[in-house]
C-alpha cells in the first residue's frame, strides 16, 4: 500500500512537470521540463508494474535530451524513425521480457501508449 501511494505521488510530480512545460517560453526549456516529467512518469509506471509505459517514458527522457540538442543532429528524420523503432521494440519487450500475458485485450491496450509516444515525437 505504501509503495502504491509513493508511486502515485511521483506520478503527480510527472504530471505537474508536463503541465508546467507548456508554460515555458523556449523549446529548450520545454524539453528540459519534459525530461523530468518523463523521468518521474517512468519511475511511477515502473513502480506500478506498467512496463510499457515505463519503457516508453525512459525513451522519452532520451528523446528530450536529443531534441534539446537538435542543432547538433544532421538528419532529424532518421532520429525520429529510430525513436519510432524503439517505441515498437518497447511494445514487443513488454510481452517478451516482462512476461505480460499475450491476449487480444493486452495487445490492444498496450499499443495505445506506443501510439501516443509516436504522436508526441511527430508533434
Amino acid at each position: 500500500m505504501k509503495l502504491l501511494i509513493i508511486a502515485q505521488i511521483i506520478g503527480v510530480f510527472g504530471m505537474v512537470m508536463n503541465v508546467v512545460s507548456y508554460q515555458a517560453k523556449t523549446q529548450k526549456n520545454i524539453l528540459f521540463i519534459q525530461f523530468f516529467g518523463s523521468l518521474f512518469f517512468a519511475i511511477n509506471l515502473f513502480m506500478l508494474q506498467a512496463y510499457t509505459g515505463a519503457l516508453l517514458n525512459l525513451v522519452g527522457v532520451f528523446r528530450a535530451i536529443i531534441y534539446a540538442n537538435k542543432e547538433k543532429i544532421k538528419n532529424l528524420k532518421t532520429v525520429n524513425f529510430v525513436f519510432y523503432a524503439i517505441y515498437i521494440l518497447s511494445y514487443i519487450l513488454t510481452f517478451a521480457l516482462f512476461g505480460k500475458e499475450v491476449s487480444l485485450y493486452n495487445l490492444i491496450v498496450e499499443i495505445f501508449p506506443v501510439i501516443a509516444m509516436i504522436a508526441a515525437t511527430i508533434s
